[in-house]
């Protein structure tokens, strides 16, 4: 079975939009801040420093927020990748362990058909019939387990 990779946060729909908002958000700061410079430089005010600090710490915190989300998104998608390898190696663990038994039960089956074949008595080729179709019935759940573990890779 393939192990999912890990993708980056922008690859989901709902990821994307927040993304594109807060690059919008960010944008529309940044040209306030490119603003409030000027302004500030031009008319050498007070207030317009004190409107250019406010918003460069605006600014601060939405980098920051931003930074934050997409790590905790990273760290998300590896917990989530973790757990599905982890999933797909119990479930391959447990097709192993039906496969086993399967090949058990042929082996006990291969078995009755020696005896009953040594024995050669009047209920011997019951017996042998009724191992026959147990090993069919086995191999072919066997296969149909084979096939489905296949069809998800």
């Amino acid at each position: 079975m393939s192990i999912p990779q890990r993708t980056a946060p922008e690859n989901s729909p709902g990821t994307k939009k927040a993304l594109i908002g807060a690059g919008i958000g960010m944008a529309i700061l940044v040209i306030l801040l490119i603003w409030a410079i000027i302004t500030s430089a031009n008319e050498a005010s007070v207030l317009g420093w004190i409107l250019t600090a406010v918003i460069a710490g605006w600014l601060g915190v939405a980098v920051y927020l931003a930074m934050t989300v997409t790590r905790s998104l990273n760290v998300q998608q590896d917990q989530n990748a973790a757990r599905m390898r982890q999933f797909l190696e119990e479930e391959d663990a447990m097709l192993d362990d039906k496969l086993a038994h399967s090949f058990q039960i042929v082996l006990v089956q291969s078995k009755v058909i020696k005896e009953e074949i040594e024995k050669n008595d009047s209920e011997s080729p019951a017996m042998i019939s009724r191992a026959l179709d147990t090993i069919d019935v086995t191999a072919q759940n066997g296969m149909s387990m084979v096939k489905e573990a296949a069809g998800k890779a």
